[in-house]
């Protein structure tokens, strides 16, 4: 929340990542003893049935019991003065963005809508009853007004079916020049105050995207972009292969393993660009960085050793305490792929130790090691998981029938849950801070994207075209 706002009422296994690294054009493979080869080897609603008690005042946190969507009308904000933009903007970015987290529907007739806003506003109240005949559960109405370069907006929230008033904010001291913050800002609140979750709409993603490199080779790049598609911009220039970026510290940075030296290193970047380094630079691989913002520390793999292990170093690449990397796994098989629980006392990552690369879990000192899938349970080739930011789960993505496909799996190894299916492949889960979104690569026409789903697997949207692009990391809640 920014100082501006009046409150009225109160966040791989070398297979996968090698196919990155190169040009991701054949279906990774378990690659045996991958760090050891040539470089041509390396080639998921809510349940709306929510109490009314809830709705008010004390909406406190909801455990969806069913995943289904609220029904949500946002008509057109009412503008004092001189428009700034199109009029219909504000609201409509409003509207995508609650649609966009998966809990809320837009499937009102437009027309009825239209006229019984017109209505209302004609007749100066909320026709609840109907409203609630369109089949709305939660009404919202504004209106902003633009003075030179400011941009202000007043909003409400009301419950169509219980006909009540929800909360009110006002939202002084906008830039007309950028009437989208304020819309994302409004959602969340929305978001907020409904469902009892943040919001993401204020949220962004890093991803990998190809493009034109040296003598008119491609390269791979880091892009950033919103949380609903929008201002795609390119973080790095290295004109060289990247893969795996990921927020770090403050969420103000992001590391990626970069080839712009001809070795696999691991190197940040100031997301405004200020500012870029190497991280670490050991022989071999430096791969899959994972950031702990609790531990303030970097899992990442290394083969510097000879084999591919589990490794922790800070920002600025030493181990803990200032000395040299401190190794996690100490194993013949190949462990790689790290991700951090919240709160970062335990660590997943995939391992070939069972005979077939599989997800397993260890505590952030390297014991009490743990394994989570099993042969066939799902599949013999489990990869990159990622740990929810609510605890509850971690995605990973499994080889099914040739086809990758992303499942969900509790900490404890228990409910294992298929959230994609279809003939194409689905890879890299990343989840939304929120843990209720996640996005992950999907292929479309032979073209590699980023898409987005809820949690229990339902499609939300598509986020990039054209380019192929993957290998997305979404980031926490930001200021």
């Amino acid at each position: 929340m920014t100082p501006q706002e009046s409150n009225t009422t109160k966040m791989r296994w070398f297979p996968a990542q090698a196919a990155h690294l190169k040009n991701l054009e054949a279906r990774p493979a378990l690659m045996a003893r991958i760090a050891l080869t040539a470089l041509a080897a390396f080639v998921v609603g809510w349940c709306p049935a929510m109490a009314r008690a809830q709705r008010a005042q004390d909406l406190g946190t909801v455990t969806p019991s069913a995943y289904s969507t609220l029904s949500i009308a946002v008509p057109p904000f009412q503008v004092e003065g001189s428009r700034g933009f199109e009029e219909a903007l504000l609201a409509e970015i409003v509207a995508n963005d609650l649609k966009l987290s998966g809990f809320f529907n837009l499937d009102a007739n437009e027309k009825f809508v239209k006229e019984t806003h017109a209505l209302d506003l004609a007749e100066d109240r909320v026709h609840f009853p109907d409203w609630a005949r369109l089949g709305v559960s939660y009404i919202v109405k504004g209106k902003y007004k633009v003075d030179g370069l400011s941009l202000e907006a007043e909003v409400r929230t009301y419950d169509a079916t219980a006909g009540t008033y929800i909360f009110g904010k006002r939202y002084p001291g906008y830039s007309a020049g950028n009437p989208r913050e304020l819309a994302h800002r409004i959602s969340n609140d929305i978001h907020q105050r409904v469902t009892g979750w943040p919001g993401i709409a204020h949220t962004k993603l890093i991803y990998v995207q190809e493009t034109a490199g040296r003598a008119g080779k491609q390269s791979k790049e880091a892009y950033i972009i919103d949380a609903d598609g929008k201002d795609p911009r390119k973080l790095t220039s290295d004109l060289s292969l990247i893969a795996t970026p990921t927020w770090g510290a403050n969420a103000t940075e992001l590391y990626y393993t970069t080839y712009k030296d001809f070795n696999p290193d691991l190197a940040g970047s100031f997301i405004d660009g200020s500012y870029n380094w190497f991280v670490s630079r050991w022989p071999g691989f430096n791969l899959s960085p994972a950031w702990s913002q609790k531990k303030r520390m970097i899992a990442l793999t290394l083969t510097k050793d000879g084999n591919s292990e589990i490794y922790l170093i800070t920002r600025e690449g030493k181990g803990p305490g200032g000395r040299g990397p401190k190794r996690l796994t100490y194993d013949r098989a190949i462990d790689s792929s790290p991700t951090w629980s919240p709160g970062g006392n335990q660590i997943a990552f995939t391992s070939d130790r069972s005979g077939s690369p599989q997800i397993f879990v260890m505590d952030d000192t390297g014991v009490n090691v743990r394994r989570m899938t099993r042969p066939g349970a799902p599949s013999n080739y489990c990869d990159g998981a990622a740990w929810s930011p609510r605890g509850d789960k971690i995605a990973f993505a499994a080889r099914v029938d040739g086809i990758f496909q992303i499942f969900t799996i509790s900490p404890t190894g228990e409910d294992l849950e298929q959230l994609t299916r279809g003939e194409s492949n689905h890879e890299d889960p990343s989840w939304a801070p929120n843990g209720w979104v996640l996005s992950y690569t999907g292929e479309r026409g032979g073209s590699k994207e980023i898409r987005t789903m809820f949690v229990d697997g339902r499609p939300i949207a598509r986020l990039t075209s054209g380019s192929d692009s993957y290998s997305s990391s979404w980031s926490p809640m930001l200021p």
